[in-house]
């Protein structure tokens, strides 16, 4: 019988025992081999630990940096499905502006883990005060463009490189029109009062990263009573309708809703 300690620079992780029925005993080579198999094992399991905790410490931060709860809008009913697939590094929002309007919000960072959920919250936290700021929907990704630049150079990434991706979709529930940017993010689905989802031809602008004041074309569209305005972060349908809620066709992809009602009587 031989047996190896599985150990690591940060102490033993068990044993390796190793049994021979036969009658022949083991060798001085036998002890090396097990010797390497130890330090191999040991080194494998250390790698799978580590993973471990990274990718719960990276999902516990994604979960806190996305919204707990959706405002209240007065003139606009929204919902949403998020189905992360592990730690996951996409992102929604949704964010009331000036009047009734409302701003969608779904973004995808590159990468994965802690690092790349830190990022996540810092673009997150950026455009929802770019949005108060009131300004146009492409100025938006304009800024979050240099925002994200930013980040990448403070973090010592890859400066001029993509960052992330996003798709913002800003709702006027009084005039029925929607503007719609993305910047290398899949264009949005419009579902029609009948259930039929339509993707929007969305000019599909860089993804976000590089700075230097890009312009990103928005798409303006005009609803009707009961459509359902769906960001996605990748091309999926969307079901809704009268007293329904919407749900996105496959695992992994956020999206927010709205409906369209009038404003409440004054």
């Amino acid at each position: 019988m031989i047996v190896a300690p599985l150990t690591t620079g940060e102490g033993p992780l068990g044993l390796l025992t190793l049994y021979r029925t036969g009658l022949k005993p083991f060798e001085d080579a036998d002890l090396d081999i097990a010797r390497q198999v130890a330090a191999t094992a040991a080194a494998h399991l250390d790698n799978a630990r580590r993973y471990r905790r990274e990718h719960e410490a990276a999902a516990a931060l994604h979960r806190r940096l996305q919204p707990n709860a959706l405002p209240d809008l007065s003139a606009v009913e929204a919902d949403y499905v998020y189905l992360p697939e592990g730690a996951g590094s996409g992102w929604f929002d949704v964010i009331p502006r000036s009047g009734t309007r409302v701003a969608l919000v779904v973004g995808d960072v590159a990468g994965h883990g802690v690092e790349a959920a830190a990022t996540m919250g810092q673009l997150r936290i950026a455009l929802r005060t770019l949005t108060l700021q009131d300004l146009e929907t492409d100025e938006l990704l304009t800024h979050l463009d240099e925002v994200a630049a930013h980040v990448a150079a403070s973090s010592g990434g890859d400066v001029g490189g993509p960052v992330a991706t996003c798709a913002i979709s800003v709702y006027d529930p009084v005039t029925r029109r929607c503007t719609m940017v993305r910047a290398g993010h899949p264009a949005p689905v419009v579902v029609e009062p009948d259930g039929t989802p339509l993707t929007v031809h969305v000019p599909e602008g860089p993804a976000l990263g590089e700075g230097g004041g890009r312009v990103f074309p928005p798409r303006p569209w005009s609803s009707w009573p009961r459509a359902v305005c769906s960001p996605t972060a990748r091309p999926a349908s969307s079901s809704g309708g009268t007293g329904g809620r919407a749900r996105t066709g496959e695992p992994r992809t956020p999206a927010s809703t709205t409906f369209s009602r009038p404003p409440p009587a004054r």
